[in-house]
């Protein structure tokens, strides 16, 4: 969400292209403040060796620069993915939205589009040896919603939405205003129950827009209850 004229409104790729840029939701190169500090020897030879200085490594929430390529993953849904188009027509793209793939029919009523993975930093893992990873995608829908204009018809959405993309991810993670979030998880309990992989509804009173927010801790919380851990290396 940004500021517009009458409040904070949803703009398409804002958020990939904020999760993108700080190192906290996404490190490629494992190379930032966040995948050393799991000890005193790893931050001294992170904050005192060539990891830190070298130019994609970013300290904390320092946009990447010259990112590396990442894998895609498959994701299905029931509407075209790519196409967004922002509240406000401008003529200008941002670049995420310029290099977010279309998608493709693959079956009556089915769009598959491959979208570039994102990768938390490295993190110990309670009840496990040494320190993971979280590799995650976003499906942005088009158009985007304002929570307090849900309908029993979106609730449905959600739930196939996730029925698509059952068998290829391990958990999901909804980002969902406030107004409503109460109504979605209650329709959402009923329309995915006796579900086997966890699903988190999660929001934010100020968006990841605004300087002070409440947005990425409920975010990253998200991501690490939900997220499937994975060890980073040369084939994730």
């Amino acid at each position: 969400m940004l500021v517009g004229q009458q409040g904070y409104v949803p703009e398409p790729y804002f958020l990939t292209e904020t999760l993108r840029s700080q190192a906290r939701f996404h490190d490629p190169l494992q190379n930032s403040l966040f995948s050393h500090s799991g000890s005193v020897q790893g931050f001294r030879e992170w904050s005192s060796g060539s990891g830190r200085n070298s130019p994609s490594g970013n300290g904390v929430d320092s946009p990447l620069v010259g990112d590396i390529h990442l894998p895609t993953l498959p994701i299905r849904s029931s509407q075209p993915i790519g196409h967004a188009s922002t509240l406000a027509p401008s003529k200008v793209k941002a670049p995420i939205e310029q290099e977010h793939p279309s998608s493709i029919e693959v079956s009556p009523g089915v769009h598959e589009a491959n979208i570039p993975s994102l990768v938390t930093p490295r993190s110990a893992v309670p009840g496990t040896s040494g320190s993971r990873c979280i590799r995650y995608a976003i499906l942005e829908w088009e158009s985007l919603l304002d929570s307090s204009n849900v309908q029993m018809e979106d609730w449905i959405r959600i739930a196939t939405e996730i029925e698509l993309n059952y068998a290829t991810f391990d958990a999901f993670v909804i980002l969902h205003g406030t107004d409503t979030m109460s109504y979605s998880s209650s329709a959402l309990s009923f329309l995915l129950e006796d579900l086997g992989k966890t699903v988190v509804v999660t929001g934010a009173q100020i968006p990841l827009s605004q300087l002070r927010n409440d947005a990425t801790d409920n975010l990253m919380g998200a991501l690490t209850i939900a997220g499937h851990y994975i060890i980073p290396g040369p084939s994730s």
